[in-house]
């Protein structure tokens, strides 16, 4: 559930807290009465929801209302943050304004940042649980401060130098949206992962690097031109979803046979395999979901067809 805070009144403000709004999402993009704001701290005192900052060029504090970068001295309470700057403003400067918050469990700062931002300010959230940085890759001093999170659990950045990267036994799912530097330390680092998104890592070896991971249970490998067939796991039995997004240069599906507790399966941009090759799918009883698309869109309707007579669970918009 999304609420632009700036469009509700002061009494509506307060119903929202409790019950079935746990997963709440609370923006604020325009200029908001600090009244408001108040109100909503206190409730944040209480509550874990997610509040989403706009930061605009013209941030504004004038008479009883504010934006921007503004907004943070009255958010002391807020836990779990997302900023985003539109790449039509000016980059994002700084971290100053965090200063008064009391502390961070989850921050995710999107999109438009001046490069090598300074990550001073988050040296007093060593408990953050949930960091995402789609900005700029990380520089070796940035790369500091996430080895100061002692329990994070989720982590999405352009490019990571595992070199860099201390070793931690916490994450649970990893994003990389550009380039993984030396992969060959992926096990090494993240012992316990399960989820893992790729995307444009065009130069790792998946093969050879990454699927001899033995706890992996997602993964999503997006934009890889160095994916030729799917990947054989070393632990194929634990794989739940495979989400094979863009990989133009796909052949061969062979090793799919192996993930015995598929439940998903999501394929796109298909130009090389034939759809007689998705019968071997038949043989993965737990396949509850499929969603395939060929280039060719004529494919896609000869497909469905050939999924409802086989009785494949494909997934139909």
């Amino acid at each position: 559930m999304l609420v632009d805070l700036h469009k509700i009144a002061i009494n509506e403000i307060e119903k929202i807290s409790g019950g079935d709004n746990k997963m709440l999402t609370i923006r604020i993009e325009e200029k908001v009465e600090i009244e408001k704001l108040i109100t909503l701290n206190e409730i944040l005192d209480k509550e874990n929801f997610l509040i989403s900052v706009i930061i605009e060029s013209e941030n504004s504090l004038l008479d009883n209302k504010v934006s921007g970068i503004y907004v943070f001295p009255y958010l002391s309470n807020v836990t779990k943050l997302k900023i985003y700057v539109s790449d039509y403003d000016e980059k994002l400067e700084n971290l100053n304004f965090l200063k008064s918050i009391n502390n961070l469990s989850y921050l995710d700062i999107s999109t438009n940042a001046r490069k090598n931002l300074r990550f001073d300010e988050l040296v007093k959230f060593p408990v953050i649980k949930h960091f995402s940085y789609l900005c700029e890759g990380l520089n070796n001093e940035q790369n500091f401060y996430i080895n100061n999170f002692s329990e994070l659990k989720y982590l999405a950045v352009y490019d990571l130098n595992l070199e860099l990267l201390r070793g931690n036994a916490s994450i649970n799912e990893l994003r990389v949206h550009r380039k993984l530097i030396n992969p060959k330390l992926f096990t090494e680092k993240f012992p316990n992962i399960e989820n893992l998104v790729l995307e444009k890592c065009s130069d790792l070896d998946f093969q050879k690097d990454i699927a001899n991971h033995p706890n992996l249970v997602n993964i999503s490998l997006r934009y890889m031109n160095s994916i030729y067939e799917v990947p054989k796991f070393k632990n194929p039995g634990k794989i739940k979803k495979v989400s094979l997004l863009g990989l133009r240069n796909l052949k061969a599906l062979d090793n799919i046979t192996e993930m015995n507790n598929l439940e998903v399966l999501e394929i796109t941009n298909i130009q090389n395999i034939k759809i007689e090759s998705f019968l071997i799918l038949k043989e993965l009883k737990k396949l509850k979901s499929l969603y395939i698309v060929f280039e060719k869109a004529a494919f896609n309707t000869e497909f469905e067809k050939f999924a409802i007579k086989n009785g494949l669970p494909i997934f139909i918009e």
